[in-house]
């Protein structure tokens, strides 16, 4: 397990688990795994609703990121650009 990444199923899931746990962090990064994505693997993993582990390349995973949210109002801190937009 230690070798994975933590996520959630849900933004909710992951603003109510920094809040809870502080020392995760006040931020929450939003990510989107779409269709097979042959670099990233996950798994429904731990005992809490909506807990899953995800393995693979840390720079493909970045890149799935589509907004950053503060845990404590969910205020969006970044976001990442529209396709098309410059």
């Amino acid at each position: 397990m230690w070798e994975g990444v933590s996520f959630n199923n849900t933004e909710t899931q992951a603003r109510i688990k920094a809040t809870d746990l502080p020392f995760l962090g006040a931020y929450v990064a939003v990510v989107e795994i779409e269709g097979a994505n042959p670099v990233i693997t996950y798994k429904r993993t731990g005992k809490s609703r909506g807990h899953y582990t995800l393995w693979g390349n840390a720079g493909e995973m970045v890149r799935c990121v589509v907004r950053v949210i503060r845990a404590a109002d969910g205020v969006v801190v970044w976001q990442k650009a529209s396709e098309g937009r410059q």
